[in-house]
């Protein structure tokens, strides 16, 4: 068996930002520009999956009602732990929550909404998720969506943070 040489090259350190994105192929390269951008040469702790803030939005509305608790610790407990472990780094800084138009779990979560009513609801989960995060730890919370453009290409939005 050859090694095989890579472009891209380890690197070594703690991470400065606690990222929460959508774990869809399509979308990481430009998850992953957003985050340079925003924190250049920063090392980033990804916690990706399926709609992405959705989950911890989730656990925010849970709170509200022992059964909905119940039922979202059922569901959202592994990623709840992703996070809060995540946030356990005393080299954090700054948390991202980053979502994506054409959201493919969105889509399947909230079946006959219009694109821009995905749209909408994904900047909803973003704040809602910043609050729980803002329970959570005392960070700076960053929601930021990227939407695609009509002529191709993408572009990102920053809602707050």
């Amino acid at each position: 068996m050859a090694d095989e040489p890579l472009a891209a090259s380890t690197r070594t350190g703690q991470p400065g930002v606690l990222a929460v994105h959508c774990s869809e192929p399509g979308v990481r390269e430009v998850f992953a520009e957003v985050l340079e951008k925003q924190h250049p040469g920063r090392i980033i702790e990804a916690v990706s999956v399926p709609g992405g803030p959705w989950w911890v939005a989730r656990a925010a509305s849970a709170t509200r009602s022992k059964t909905r608790r119940w039922l979202a610790g059922r569901v959202a407990e592994p990623i709840e732990s992703a996070v809060r472990s995540a946030l356990g780094l005393p080299s954090l800084q700054a948390i991202e929550l980053v979502g994506h138009e054409g959201c493919t779990w969105y889509t399947r979560t909230a079946r006959g909404a219009t694109p821009g009513e995905l749209v909408r609801r994904q900047g909803e989960d973003l704040y809602l998720a910043a609050e729980e995060l803002a329970r959570w730890s005392r960070l700076p919370v960053a929601g930021r969506i990227v939407l695609a453009r009509a002529e191709g290409g993408a572009v990102v939005r920053t809602l707050f943070g």
